[in-house]
């Protein structure tokens, strides 16, 4: 590959996965502090109950209204708790926590300065938001397939083309029992409902149609465009009910624009670039005997073994420029070395060259726009903090969550119905698609009763979770796909 052409395709993968920062990405400024809950004298306000359950991709699927709300605190008192014991038993001492703590306190940071360069400059006009109200009386009836593996969505789509039911390959493509079922279908849905991606694909198929291969926050799509309508009754007190939503969808989608050209003017000037040899040598090195061809056979993740391995046959190369940028550069020893400080769940995962050169462009974007969130002295943001020990108390919550599953003692009914062909069964067994999902299931209600248990102080305020169920639209249940439970 010529210097120029990585350089360019290094350059385009700055501006991939800006969007996944905007999920978490907006902070109500609250004057007057809404306090929900409190747990053992720690707090819960109604804006971070808000970004818990609008970032928990499963919140209400299998349920709606003030139960739904009901649960999903349950959820969040669960996490404090989980931290609770956590702090009592050490383990926020863990070399592995600490690794993990530090990693989200530099997302955090990033996620900060992303507001403090883009969401602040936000305006949102009156006609912007009727225009997009307009629009939200478009409803579609869709299906779609799902994969983070953009080649395996290209294969979906040949097949597809060549006759293989959307039923048969949903089974493959959703983990979630209700998508493998109805065969990707997502029901009768208003386009503003979706992803903008997704959204923006849907407008430009006709009835029938099968997309291409589109790209969305969280991964890759194709979608067939099953029918369209369009409602025309308009009401102004609808209108105003859906104000508030559409605003900030509208500030999401104008705050990654600004961060977008915030992005591009800060790299362009520190104008970083890849040395190909050196790049090439570490492909080479990856790759192995599959060096010379655009992919290796299987996904490989920079686990600890790999990375001792990479040390070892790029012995020599280690102190050589891997990127050079404006009064800086970066060797590779040093790119290897950092890869160590990120928790391995979170490490880059690759499968072709152009993987690794993505990879390593948001690593280095990250890296230098980190410097500048330094810079403005981020890290001891109070934001930023409470972000941290959110971060924190999910990943100590998962932690028990695992401890839980493992210990957990399984019924030989339950075994021998998830391992042979599947006959009549309690109900409660045929709720679950596997085996991993039913312990995960009995896991959590064993961790939650238990945390609740060693808890004496839990108070909630009953009335304003009441009053946050009235101004929820509990008839947006988009239910794209279930992230899989971590294993």
């Amino acid at each position: 590959m010529q210097k120029s052409v990585l350089a360019v395709t290094y350059f385009f993968y700055f501006m991939v996965a800006l969007c996944l920062y905007f999920g978490s990405c907006q902070q109500t400024n609250n004057s007057q502090e809404q306090i929900l809950v409190w747990v053992e004298g720690k707090k819960i306000t109604l804006p971070e109950f808000r970004s818990f359950y609008e970032l928990d991709p499963n919140f209400g699927i299998d349920s709606s209204g003030y139960r739904a709300l009901q649960d999903e605190l349950d959820k969040m008192i669960s996490h404090k708790l989980a931290f609770i014991k956590a702090d009592n038993e050490g383990l926020l001492r863990d070399s592995l926590m600490i690794k993990y703590k530090n990693w989200e306190l530099s997302q955090a940071m990033l996620r900060e300065l992303y507001r403090q360069v883009a969401a602040a400059k936000v305006q949102v006009s009156e006609d912007e938001v009727r225009k997009m109200y307009a629009e939200s009386t478009t409803l579609v009836h869709v299906r779609h397939l799902f994969s983070k593996d953009s080649l395996q969505i290209l294969s979906w789509r040949e097949k597809i083309q060549n006759g293989t039911p959307f039923q048969l390959l949903s089974k493959i493509a959703f983990q979630d029992t209700f998508l493998a079922k109805n065969g990707g279908d997502l029901g009768w849905m208003k386009i503003s409902d979706f992803d903008a991606q997704f959204a923006e694909a849907v407008k430009t198929l006709s009835k029938g149609e099968i997309s291409k291969p589109v790209k969305t926050k969280w991964g890759y799509h194709i979608i067939q465009l099953i029918d369209v309508t369009r409602e025309v009754k308009f009401s102004e007190d609808e209108y105003l009910k859906q104000k508030p939503l559409i605003s900030k969808k509208l500030a999401s989608r104008q705050a990654q624009e600004l961060a977008r050209k915030y992005i591009i003017d800060y790299i362009g000037k520190l104008n970083p670039q890849p040395d190909p040899v050196v790049f090439q040598k570490l492909w080479s090195a990856i790759a192995k005997d599959a060096a010379l061809e655009k992919q290796i056979p299987f996904t490989v993740m920079f686990a600890n073994e790999l990375i001792d391995q990479l040390k070892i046959i790029l012995a020599e190369d280690l102190e050589r420029i891997l990127v050079h940028y404006q009064k800086g550069s970066i060797s590779l020893g040093e790119f290897l070395v950092s890869l160590e400080d990120i928790p391995v769940s979170n490490r880059p995962r690759i499968r072709t060259r152009t993987d690794l050169s993505h990879k390593i462009a948001i690593w280095i974007r990250d890296k230098l726009l980190l410097q500048e969130a330094y810079r403005r002295n981020l890290d001891n943001d109070p934001g930023v903090a409470e972000e941290v020990i959110h971060s924190l108390e999910k990943q100590i919550y998962l932690y028990y969550l695992q401890q839980e599953s493992e210990n957990l003692d399984i019924p030989m009914a339950v075994t021998n119905y998830f391992a042979g062909p599947r006959k009549e069964a309690d109900h409660s067994l045929q709720e679950f698609h596997t085996l991993e999902e039913w312990k995960w299931w009995q896991a959590e209600r064993a961790l939650i009763q238990n945390l609740r248990l060693s808890s004496s102080e839990i108070k909630i305020d009953t009335v304003l979770l009441k009053k946050e169920n009235q101004q929820m639209e509990w008839q947006r249940n988009v239910r794209m796909f279930a992230f899989p439970k971590p294993q």
